[in-house]
């Protein structure tokens, strides 16, 4: 009897061999795993996965779906597989056979569908253990096992006769897994599970989608390389073309070459600790190129939070990289805000594989890729392996995913060759937790060489505490900006309510005036039309402009203004805002001196702020009250500044400590 894998879409008569598919998936699956030091496992999961569909019962089923033009019921092809090698695995009761043997099940059980299951649910049933004992009438594994073609069969059998499989697969899983702490261990064969099973859709789908378009399944397309010397060089003549007078070049220039020069060191975790203004976009991908470039990288992954970011530095990196080239082919831009007619077939192939070099996309997208669910999340996972990985903007990561989200990192720097950058204009604080999750951060770890003299060096704005005991209202700060003397000015809110109902209130008086409104009640182009729209206001020097926005505009958005008031929030999103305050430090006083920017923090009375379901906005409130009461019990100790770094860390130490009293 032909065993078939599939039918070619459209095609009734056209179909793939199953022993050419399991051949091919095998061929992928082997070069993915390669890169954590499982090829031999892989292998045999690949030859397995399919092993149901050797039975009459489901060729029949696929013959009749295709002559019916649609699918019956589904019929299970992956239990059979896994049953079949977690007997034979664990026909010798060792711990590391028994390990083993559940570990490559699962990958083969569950490559469909929702992906890896709790192995065991809240309510204590092992869906695994479950799975496995589904009776092998209805899984027809010993008709499958004897109907496997003789090569496939050959395969497999020589890695499960070899005395070593096990033993040398349990040697590479206590290197992958290797921690004092045992709660990291666990989390560490779960990410190894998830990696084999990441490799394995992925070999799986792979083969499956060239057969279909008719393309040979080739071992040298499974990684879409890129000449990093080129790209290298493109950036760095883009840089070379950039103005070089005066101390805020000077300073760019230093933090390039520093990150060029960093690029050179180990595989590790780095931190860019630079002022808003210090170039760390281009600087930071200076370091991801040249250390692609050394250490022969597959992909860099430029991860922003907000794509309001992202947008922004996708396209000035296009710009100067691949000006010309289609979204996916040398750079992936993948996030929301794309519009429909960007999402070409060959972006879409992109953004479900990530075989593209430069991939520019959301945290939300790279945590789903480590802890999402359903395969399609879990494709992408081992693209992350011998990558270069710039997090932007990093202090806004999600508070509940911090721990998860350090010892993934710390996994992944460890035994996956990923080099990775923390890219901030404060600090991470991700170092000050508790030391079982703790990153190992130190000064030998940062790039800018001393913190506090490169912030008091870029000084462009003056922070200054409005705050009262009562609070403000909108009509007090609507007349507070009516009595500033800034032409421009930035005002930060913490709800779209309170962005609209202040755009309305102060639009209602001065309509001579330039006001605009940002949040992301707004759909992604208006939003960059108003921005673009925003930036020529600022080019007028005749009119006052106004801008109120929510926190989206913190980060990111290239922009500058005179003065900026920021709705008291957390000392992270403050700074942010003060960074668009000045940025360029160009202000000048009447008689035509540089001065310092000013950006002013005001409380809201509570009756005008209703944020009770933003516990992340009320901690920070709160810890930034006791910073500046802190602040005032010795203005002198601190320089009478209130972006002293020693009050930044403070801040830090007491929000994530905060953080692991409430985990």
């Amino acid at each position: 009897m032909t065993y078939k894998a599939r039918y070619k879409t459209g095609s009734s008569t056209e179909y793939q061999l199953l022993s050419v598919h399991l051949e091919e998936t095998a061929m992928y699956v082997e070069l993915f795993a390669k890169k954590i030091g499982l090829p031999i496992p892989a292998i045999l999961i690949a030859l397995a996965h399919d092993l149901g569909k050797n039975s009459e019962f489901w060729q029949q089923y696929l013959d009749e779906s295709v002559k019916n033009g649609k699918k019956g019921d589904k019929v299970d092809h992956g239990t059979a597989g896994g049953q079949f090698l977690y007997e034979t695995i664990t026909k010798n009761p060792d711990l590391g056979n028994e390990l083993v043997g559940q570990l490559l099940a699962a990958c083969v059980m569950y490559h469909h569908g929702s992906g890896l299951p709790d192995v065991i649910k809240p309510d204590g049933t092992a869906q695994l253990d479950k799975r496995l004992k589904t009776p092998p009438k209805e899984t027809r594994v010993d008709e499958a096992v004897a109907n496997l073609d003789k090569t496939i069969r050959a395969k497999i059998d020589a890695i499960l006769s070899d005395p070593s499989f096990t033993t040398e697969t349990m040697m590479t899983l206590k290197k992958l897994t290797k921690t004092p702490i045992e709660q990291a261990r666990y989390f560490y064969i779960g990410l190894t599970a998830r990696f084999l099973s990441s490799c394995l859709i992925d070999g799986d789908r792979r083969s499956s989608a060239l057969y279909d378009m008719g393309i040979p399944a080739r071992e040298e397309d499974a990684v879409r390389k890129a000449d990093w010397g080129v790209l290298r060089r493109r950036l760095e003549d883009r840089i070379a073309k950039f103005p070089t007078e005066g101390k805020l070049n000077e300073i760019r220039r230093m933090v390039s070459e520093r990150c060029a020069n960093f690029a050179k060191r180990g595989e590790g975790i780095y931190t860019l600790t630079a002022a808003t203004g210090a170039g760390k976009t281009l600087a930071s991908l200076r370091y991801a190129l040249t250390r692609a470039e050394h250490t022969d990288k597959d992909h860099i992954f430029i991860i922003a939070p907000y794509t309001s970011i992202l947008d922004q530095n996708a396209g000035e990196i296009r710009a100067i990289l691949d000006p010309k080239g289609e979204n996916g082919q040398i750079i992936l831009e993948q996030h929301s805000n794309l519009e429909q007619s960007e999402k070409t077939e060959h972006f879409i192939d992109s953004s479900e594989t990530w075989n593209v070099p430069i991939i520019i996309t959301t945290m939300v997208q790279f945590l789903e890729a480590i802890f999402g669910f359903g395969t399609r999340k879990i494709r992408r996972m081992h693209q992350l392996a011998n990558s270069v990985i710039i997090f932007d903007e990093i202090q806004t990561l999600p508070v509940p995913c911090t721990y998860l989200f350090n010892w993934a990192i710390k996994y992944l720097c460890q035994n996956a060759q990923v080099s990775i950058l923390l890219s901030t204009a404060t600090q991470t604080g991700l170092n000050r937790l508790d030391s079982k999750y703790a990153l190992p951060l130190s000064t030998e770890n940062e790039i800018v060489p001393d913190v506090v003299q490169h912030f008091e060096d870029l000084k462009r704005v003056e922070l200054i505490d409005k705050t009262k005991a009562e609070g403000w209202t909108l009509n007090e700060i609507v007349k507070f900006i009516e009595q500033s003397d800034e032409l421009s000015i930035l005002t930060v809110v913490n709800t779209k309510s309170q962005a609209r109902k202040f755009y309305e209130d102060l639009s209602k008086n001065h309509t001579d005036w330039n006001i605009v409104h940002l949040s992301a009640n707004m759909c992604p182009s208006h939003r960059q039309n108003v921005i673009s729209r925003l930036k020529k206001f600022l080019q007028d020097k005749t009119k006052k402009c106004i801008c109120i926005s929510t926190r989206l505009i913190e980060a990111g958005v290239d922009i500058d203004f005179n003065g900026a008031i920021r709705f008291l929030a957390g000392f992270d999103s403050i700074i942010q805002t003060a960074g668009r305050c000045n940025r360029n430090g160009e202000l000048k006083d009447k008689q035509g001196n540089l001065v310092t920017g000013k950006t002013y923090i005001i409380n809201i009375v509570k009756d005008e702020e209703k944020i009770s379901s933003l516990p992340d906005l009320l901690r920070g409130q709160e810890i930034m009250g006791r910073i500046l009461r802190e602040f005032y019990d010795n203005e002198a100790q601190h320089d009478h500044n209130l972006m002293h770094p020693v009050l930044i860390a403070h801040y830090f130490d007491y929000y994530y400590g905060e953080i692991q009293r409430n985990f």
